[in-house]
């Protein structure tokens, strides 16, 4: 089958069951934007099947799966289309798909107060207890309209 959106820039991930979780990007609809949507792919029906909309469009997520098949989805980023300085922003809110949620599983937000966007995360077993490191954010601007990514000189860590 083919996906229920073109996209590119997502996050996708095996959640266990041979499906796979396909979340965020950016499609093209007149221009480039990042996308709200999900889906899951079945190896054993060799298709896919939207899900729910995430709450944040987002480009370039993070997508760190639990053993318990809990993902984590995070970071990535968004246009601001009237903004000509900060022509993008780094998101700081955080999601979690949950397999449970009804047949095809859904998303929840968590709180997750972190002290600033992050665009990426490295999912880490510390002594059994799954931890999320977060780290890279976009600050300042080399001139109107372009952005620069500065590498942050802290990281934030997350346990479940």
């Amino acid at each position: 089958g083919f996906p229920v959106v073109a996209r590119r820039g997502h996050a996708a991930v095996l959640v266990g069951q041979g499906r796979v979780l396909i979340v965020g990007g950016e499609t093209f609809v007149g221009e480039r934007v990042p996308t709200d949507t999900a889906e899951l792919w079945s190896e054993s029906t060799e298709s896919y099947d939207g899900l729910m909309p995430i709450s944040t469009p987002r480009d370039g997520p993070s997508a760190l799966v639990f053993a318990n098949g809990v993902t984590l989805v995070t970071g990535g980023g968004q246009t601001v289309t009237n903004d000509d300085d900060f022509p993008t922003r780094a998101l700081s809110r955080t999601e979690v798909y949950d397999p449970g949620m009804g047949p095809l599983g859904g998303f929840r937000n968590i709180d997750m107060a972190l002290r600033g966007p992050r665009a990426k995360a490295l999912g880490l077993d510390v002594l059994g207890q799954p931890t999320v490191l977060l780290g890279e954010g976009r600050h300042g601007k080399v001139g109107a309209g372009v952005e620069a990514r500065v590498p942050l000189t802290t990281v934030e860590l997350w346990v479940p």
